[in-house]
């Protein structure tokens, strides 16, 4: 089943989430996204959070988990996992990986 990602059509919020799929691995702040979108910032976030059903930091952080656990399984060190997936620091991926999934990143990558 495709689902939609149109998200209503408003395509601000899709232009949001087609730049932050292309570029999740690099740091990427919501001044930052305010200057490509030409938005002010807090309008920009409450859009995307009335359209999405979440934050755009949570949007980010569950596209660097996706791809973490595709890279983990790949085989790849949680350490270069951690580069690969745009977070910046490796303490700051451990921690939000068990957050998410309960286990850490070694753990996930051990599990077969």
């Amino acid at each position: 089943e495709k689902v939609d990602e149109s998200y209503g059509f408003n395509s601000t919020v899709k232009a949001i989430i087609d730049y932050t799929n292309d570029n999740f691995t690099k740091d990427i702040s919501l001044d930052l996204l305010a200057d490509e979108f030409h938005l002010n910032k807090h309008y920009m976030c409450q859009v995307f959070k009335q359209t999405t059903g979440t934050t755009i930091h949570r949007y980010i952080i569950s596209r660097r988990l996706a791809r973490a656990k595709i890279l983990l399984h790949q085989g790849h060190s949680v350490t270069s996992v951690s580069e690969m997936c745009g977070f910046q620091n490796y303490t700051n991926f451990i921690r939000t990986f068990k957050q998410h999934f309960q286990m850490s990143p070694k753990q996930f990558a051990n599990k077969k």
